[in-house]
Order: structure tokens, then C-alpha cells, then sequence
């Protein structure tokens, strides 16, 4: 791929590859995602989602998941200069995102879970969630409950650095108000009992006052980037907000949280 022609973005929707015929070389395409995980666990949040999509077909890829695989690695050719600038005021912005029912083989949703502080983000993730949610608040509210772990590990991190206990108190922003509504006072009846337990763990939290949970629009929801292929202008909007820019541009980069 060392002269191939760059992508804008790393991954596109409404791509199937059940029709597609099998991809016979099983080793080359786990090989392939293995060098891409690494990039995208590290240092390159921005080809999270598309690697965790395409990591998904990796005991039986075809054609079709190749052609994708092969996409991301155009999409580093143009960007193989970008990495995440920290400037700036430290503050602390959690985000959490769902993309309900999104696979379309197993109908299971997609969590983003981002958090970000000052002009970059420090953790950041992609999952397939491992039940079927039967609503976008179920949805919402497993991405949440992945975002509190986060939320909790970093504040511990934090206070273990400073040598106390710190007591600063993290918004978590989600784009969902019904999974917020429930978060803050649930109300149990045939919609929502369904839901498992331990996604109240986020409602515990709030409650003992470690975080609390805050509505943001869509549009201003940067855990997007990790539940879906956006659009070019979407997506070159969000990476700009990771915090990720070429070495020649760092000035592009603002802290507007």
C-alpha cells in the first residue's frame, strides 16, 4: 500500500459484504488488523470504529471486508502525519455515544465512549455491545454505563498522580434524554424493566455525587466518530475535536470544550 491513493475518511456505510465472496488468505487479514489495532488503540482514535468493524470478520473475511481493511490504511497514507496535540487548560470531558441496532447481521448496537481532556482525548474506545438492545435508551445506557468505568479509572489515576483525593466532579455528556431521564430517576414498567441491573451502576455514581450525567445535541455528541461511518465533513469536524492534527497544523487545533 506504500503508493496507494489516500482516503478522506477511514470507513463508509451501507457496505455489505454477505454477497461478497471469501477472502482466501485468513492470515493476511488478521495480520492486517492486528497492525491496524495497535495504531488505533495508541495513537489514532480517529480509525477506531472502522477497525473494530473490520475486525469483526476476522475468522471468515471476504472481498468486500479486504476492500475495507485496505481503505483504512489509505486513509493513513493521507494522514500519516496526524497525532493528538494536548494544549492548554487540562479539563476533564467525558462523552458517550450509541448507534442502536446497528450491525445489520446481529442487530446489536455499537458504544463510543470518549474522554477527553484539554484539547485531546486520553482514552477512547468502539465496542459491540454483547446483547441486543431492544430500545436507544437501553442502547444510551450501556455506552453510559462503558463511559463510568472510564470516568472512574481516570479520576483514580488522577488522585493517585496529585497524592488526594480530588474533588472535581465530571459531566458525563450524552445526546439520549430519555436514557438521561432514567439515569436520574428511574422508572420502572414493562419498557424499561427489561434492561439489566448493572447498567445502574451509572445512576449509583451520580447519585453519591462522583460524576453526573449532561444532554449535548448530536451535533455536538464527539463519541459519534465511534459508533458509525460519518460523512467527510462530520468526520474531518470530530477529528479536529479529538484533538487530532498534522505536525504543520497544530494552530487548527482549539480547546472549545
Amino acid at each position: 500500500m506504500q503508493y496507494c491513493k489516500p482516503q478522506k475518511t477511514p470507513a463508509v456505510r451501507g457496505v455489505d459484504g454477505a454477497t461478497s465472496p471469501a477472502f482466501e488468505d485468513i492470515g493476511q487479514y488478521a495480520a492486517a488488523i492486528g497492525s491496524l489495532m495497535y495504531a488505533a488503540v495508541a495513537t489514532r482514535p480517529d480509525i477506531a470504529y472502522a477497525v473494530n468493524k473490520a475486525s469483526q470478520a476476522t475468522a471468515a473475511p471476504t472481498e468486500a471486508d479486504w476492500l475495507a481493511v485496505k481503505r483504512i490504511m489509505r486513509y493513513l497514507k493521507g494522514t500519516v502525519t496526524y497525532g493528538i496535540l494536548f494544549k492548554g487548560a487540562a479539563l476533564f470531558c467525558p462523552y458517550s455515544d450509541a448507534d442502536w441496532a446497528g450491525c445489520d447481521k446481529t442487530r446489536r448496537s455499537t458504544s463510543g465512549v470518549v474522554c477527553k481532556m484539554g484539547t485531546g482525548v486520553v482514552t477512547w474506545s468502539s465496542r459491540k455491545q454483547q446483547s441486543v438492545a431492544l430500545s436507544t435508551t437501553e442502547a444510551e445506557i450501556v455506552a453510559a454505563s462503558e463511559a463510568t468505568k472510564e470516568i472512574i479509572w481516570i479520576q483514580r489515576l488522577k488522585g493517585d498522580i496529585y497524592g488526594k483525593q480530588l474533588s472535581d466532579r465530571p459531566v458525563l455528556l450524552c445526546d439520549n434524554a430519555g436514557a438521561i431521564r432514567l439515569i436520574r430517576n428511574p422508572e420502572f414498567h414493562r419498557r424499561t424493566k427489561h434492561i439489566e441491573i448493572r447498567h445502574y451502576f451509572v445512576r449509583e455514581r451520580c447519585e453519591a455525587g462522583i460524576m453526573d450525567v449532561r444532554h449535548v445535541s448530536s451535533e455536538d455528541q464527539l463519541a459519534d466518530i465511534m459508533t458509525k461511518a460519518l460523512e467527510r465533513v462530520a468526520f474531518e469536524r470530530n477529528r479536529v475535536r479529538l484533538g487530532m492534527c498534522a505536525r504543520d497544523r497544530i494552530d487548527d487545533v482549539d480547546n472549545d470544550e
